[in-house]
C-alpha cells in the first residue's frame, strides 16, 4: 500500500498491509539532547529524524500550511502579507515583539508556548480594517515558489496532503486572547459572530485554492478548546457561535473530495467528541492521556471514531518496563481498528534517545501483530 492508502485504511475501521509508525515531533530541546546522546548532528528536519528512526513520515508534516521546522516552506496561512512584527526588546533568553501582531514575548532555547501580552485587536473595528483585507484566501501570492515541485515530489511517493484550519474558537482565541473571548460571547457576541462568518469564508477561498495545486484526502481542524478538567466552553456557547459554522464547514469540505477530518485538541475531549461526531467529524488527535482521554476510554465510549495519539509521553521517561506496559495496554485499542497509537504530543526532552529508540522499536514489532495477513 501507499502511505496514502494506509493512512485512510486506518482511519476507516479497514485493514490496512499495517499500521503507520510516527509521532507529533520532538522539541528543540529534546533533539538537543539526543545530540548529546548519538543522534547524527546532520540530521535536522522532523522528515530527517523520522527515517532514523525507521518511523513513516508524520501526517502533520504533510499538511499544507503547516510543515515540520525546515522541511517544506507551506502556502501561507492567516493574514496575508503577514502581520508586521517587530523587535522591542533582547536579552539572551527571550525576544520581545511589537507591531501589528500585539505584543509577544517569545524564548529562544526552548520549544515553551510564548507569552501573548497584547492580543492583535480589540474591537470589530479593528478586525474589519487590520484583519479582513488580508484575508483573502484565494491569493495565489501565498503558494511559495517551488511548492507545486515539492508537492509532486511527495505525490510521487505516495504520501497523503491535507490542510490544517483553525477552528471557531481557536480563530478568535488567536486575535482576541482566550480570556477576552469568554467575555465576548456575552459582551460582544456581534464580534464573536463577525469573526467567525469572515474565518469561514476564508476557509472555502484558502482550500479551493489549494486544490488547484493539490488534491486533498484529510483535513486537521485545530481546535485546542479543553484542558484538564474538560471543555473551555459550555455546549450552548458551541451551538451559538461555533455549530452553524461547523455545519456548513463539514458540508463544504465534503463536497471537495476531503475524506477524512479530523480534530486536534489537547485536555480532556470526552465532552466534546460527541458535538464533533454530531457533525460528522471523522477522528481526534493527540488523546491527552494526563488529562484523561485516554484511547481506551475514547474507544469505550466512541467505538467508530477514529483516534490518533494516547501514548503516554511521560511513560517514556522512565524506561524499557513502563514502555512495554505502556505499548501493551492499547494492544486491544489497536486490534479493534481505526488507530495509530503516537506519543500524544510532541516527546519532551525529559525522554532519553535510547528509550525513545526502544520506544519505536517496541511500538513496530507490536503493530506488525496487527498487520493484514
Amino acid at each position: 500500500m501507499t502511505p496514502a492508502e494506509r493512512f485512510l485504511k486506518v482511519l476507516s475501521f479497514e485493514q490496512p498491509d499495517r499500521i503507520p509508525v510516527f509521532d507529533f515531533g520532538y522539541w528543540p530541546e529534546t533533539i538537543t539532547r539526543w545530540y548529546q546522546e548519538g543522534l547524527p548532528t546532520h540530521l535536522k528536519t522532523y522528515e530527517e529524524i523520522e527515517s532514523f528512526f525507521k518511523g513513516d513520515r508524520g501526517f502533520e508534516l504533510n499538511m499544507v500550511n503547516h510543515w515540520g521546522p525546515a522541511e517544506m516552506e507551506g502556502i501561507e496561512w492567516g493574514p496575508y502579507p503577514p502581520l508586521e512584527k517587530v523587535v522591542l526588546e533582547e536579552d539572551e533568553e527571550t525576544i520581545l515583539y511589537g507591531g501589528e501582531i500585539g505584543l509577544i514575548r517569545e524564548h529562544k532555547k526552548t520549544g515553551s508556548i510564548s507569552q501573548t501580552l497584547k492580543y492583535p485587536i480589540e474591537t470589530l473595528e479593528d478586525f474589519e480594517k487590520k484583519i479582513v483585507p488580508r484575508m483573502n484566501g484565494s491569493d495565489q501570492g501565498r503558494v511559495p515558489a517551488g511548492f507545486d515541485e515539492k508537492i509532486k515530489l511527495l505525490r510521487s511517493q505516495g504520501e497523503p496532503a491535507g490542510v490544517w484550519l483553525d477552528g471557531f474558537l481557536e480563530y478568535p482565541r488567536e486575535l482576541i486572547g482566550i480570556e477576552n473571548l469568554c467575555y465576548a460571547y456575552y459582551d460582544e457576541p456581534e464580534l464573536v459572530q463577525g469573526i467567525n462568518a469572515q474565518h469561514l469564508e476564508f476557509i472555502k477561498q484558502y482550500v479551493d485554492m489549494v486544490l488547484t495545486h493539490t488534491p486533498l484526502e484529510y483535513a486537521c481542524i485545530v481546535e485546542d478548546m479543553a484542558y484538564k478538567n474538560g471543555s473551555m466552553i459550555s455546549k450552548e456557547i458551541f451551538d451559538r457561535f461555533m455549530r452553524p459554522y461547523y455545519v456548513e464547514l463539514v458540508s463544504f469540505l465534503r463536497s471537495r473530495n476531503i475524506q477524512k477530518i479530523l480534530l486536534d485538541s489537547d485536555g480532556c475531549t470526552v465532552d466534546i467528541i460527541p458535538w464533533m461526531i454530531d457533525l460528522g467529524i471523522d477522528g481526534h488527535y493527540p488523546l491527552e492521556v494526563i488529562a484523561g482521554s485516554t484511547p481506551q476510554l475514547l474507544r469505550e465510549k466512541f467505538p467508530k471514531f477514529a483516534l490518533i495519539g494516547g501514548v503516554n509521553k511521560f511513560a517514556l521517561e522512565k524506561g524499557p518496563k513502563a514502555i512495554d506496559a505502556e505499548l501493551e495496554a492499547l494492544c486491544p485499542v489497536i486490534e479493534k481498528g481505526g488507530y495509530i497509537p503516537s506519543v500524544d504530543h510532541k516527546v519532551p526532552p525529559t525522554v532519553s534517545l535510547y528509550n525513545y529508540q526502544y520506544y519505536i522499536e517496541k511500538k513496530m514489532r507490536i503493530l506488525e501483530k496487527f498487520a493484514a495477513k
